[in-house]
C-alpha cells in the first residue's frame, strides 16, 4: 500500500457547482473504499489549491480512481506520493 497526496483545483464547472462539492467528495470516498482505497483525510482549503485528499492504497487503484474523478470535469488534480518519516528514512538508506 502506498500513500498519495492529491491536490485539488476546481475547474470553472466545479466552481459553478461548488454547492455539490461535499456530496461529490462523499461519493468519491465511497467508490474509493469499494476499490480497496482508504481516504485518510479530505480537506477544502483557501489559497493556491482548493483542497486535498490523502489516500492510501495500491498505486494503480489510487491513480485510476483519481483519473476517474478528474474526468468528471469538476476538478484538476496534482498527485504526489507521500511518505512518513520512517518511509523516507528507508528511501534515504538510513
Amino acid at each position: 500500500m502506498a500513500r498519495f497526496l492529491a491536490l485539488i483545483h476546481h475547474t470553472d464547472e466545479g466552481r459553478k457547482q461548488l454547492h455539490h462539492t461535499t456530496a461529490r467528495a462523499r461519493s468519491f470516498a465511497a467508490a474509493a473504499i469499494q476499490s480497496g482505497i482508504a481516504v485518510e483525510s479530505q480537506y477544502w482549503t483557501t489559497g493556491a489549491q482548493d483542497g486535498f485528499i490523502l489516500l492510501n492504497g495500491p498505486e494503480q487503484s489510487v491513480l485510476h480512481a483519481l483519473a476517474k474523478l478528474s474526468q468528471q470535469g469538476n476538478v484538476r488534480i496534482e498527485v504526489s506520493r507521500a511518505y512518513d518519516a520512517a518511509e523516507f528514512d528507508h528511501l534515504l538508506g538510513h
